[in-house]
C-alpha cells in the first residue's frame, strides 16, 4: 500500500456522520472522526468552522483525518489498565458518537449499518501508518546521529 492509497483509505473510512434530523438548508452539524463541526456552503465551496474562522472541508480532513483515525483505533484496541475492553470499528465510532448527544433517532440509524469490512481494512491501514511512523522517527534518529558524528569529524581530532 502506497502513501497516497493508505492516505485515501483512511480518509475514505474516516466517519463523517450528519448529527441533526432537520439540519436548516445553510448549514449542518456533523461528526467527523470524534469531532463535531458546523458544515456550510460558502462561495461554492463545502466549508467547516474551525476556531473564529472557515476552512474547507478537504482541507480541515487533511490535517485532523489521521489524528481522529488514530484515536477512533485506540479506542478498538482497548486498555487494559483503565478495565476496556477491545471495541468494533462500529463500537468505537457509536462511542464518540454518544458523547456529542445526537438524537436517538441517529444513533440507531447508524447501529443498523454494516461494518465488517470497514474494521479489517481500517485495522489494516492504521497499522501501515504506524510501521511508516515508525521508520521515519529511526530514520530520523539515524539521520541526527550522523550529523552529529560530521560535526565531531569536520574538527578533526587534536594533534600533538
Amino acid at each position: 500500500m502506497t502513501e497516497v492509497e493508505l492516505t485515501v483509505t483512511l480518509l475514505a473510512l474516516l466517519p463523517v456522520i450528519k448529527l441533526e434530523e432537520r439540519p436548516p438548508p445553510d448549514k449542518c452539524k456533523v461528526m467527523i472522526g470524534t469531532l463535531s463541526g458546523i458544515l456550510m456552503i460558502r462561495t461554492n465551496q463545502i466549508m467547516i468552522r474551525v476556531g473564529g474562522g472557515f476552512t474547507t472541508l478537504e482541507e480541515h480532513i487533511r490535517q485532523v483525518g489521521p489524528f481522529e483515525c488514530i484515536k477512533i483505533f485506540k479506542k478498538m484496541r482497548g486498555n487494559e489498565e483503565l478495565y476496556e475492553q477491545p471495541n468494533s470499528f462500529k463500537n468505537a465510532v457509536l462511542f464518540f458518537m454518544r458523547k456529542l448527544r445526537p438524537p436517538e433517532t441517529i444513533i440507531k440509524q447508524y447501529e443498523s449499518t454494516d461494518d465488517d469490512n470497514q474494521m479489517g481494512l481500517f485495522e489494516e491501514s492504521i497499522v501501515y501508518l504506524k510501521q511508516k511512523q515508525d521508520d521515519a522517527a529511526k530514520n530520523f534518529t539515524v539521520a541526527q546521529a550522523d550529523r552529529r558524528m560530521s560535526r565531531i569529524g569536520s574538527s578533526g581530532p587534536l594533534s600533538p
